[in-house]
């Protein structure tokens, strides 16, 4: 006797789900990895770690939420994310579509 693979659709669902979970923290993993060229430079005197905060990036899979390291300098009232540069050159660098846009 065969049996089938029952209700398809929520097998698709809970891929797609296990993708972008694992996805998205293989990413973080990328990111924040020290290794990586020109993205742990020298902060200010008085800067803290805030811990890490949320991003929301949309990808091929729909939207995903990354955790990115955040720096506070009390001095200067501004917050600093280790890979904001990084990942505003990747964004940028990137095609762009529209759904219905004809392009």
């Amino acid at each position: 006797m065969t049996r089938g693979i029952g209700d398809f659709a929520a097998l698709e669902r809970d891929l797609l789900a296990a993708l972008k979970h694992d996805g998205a923290r293989w990413l973080e993993q990328l990111l924040n990895d020290p290794a990586l060229p020109g993205q742990h430079p020298q902060g200010l005197v008085d800067e803290e770690d805030y811990g890490p905060r949320p991003k929301a990036v949309l990808l091929t899979l729909g939207w995903i939420i990354l955790r990115r390291p955040c720096l506070y300098a009390p001095s200067a009232g501004r917050a600093a994310f280790l890979w904001t540069a990084l990942w505003d050159w990747w964004t940028a660098t990137r095609p762009r579509s529209c759904a219905g846009s004809g392009k």
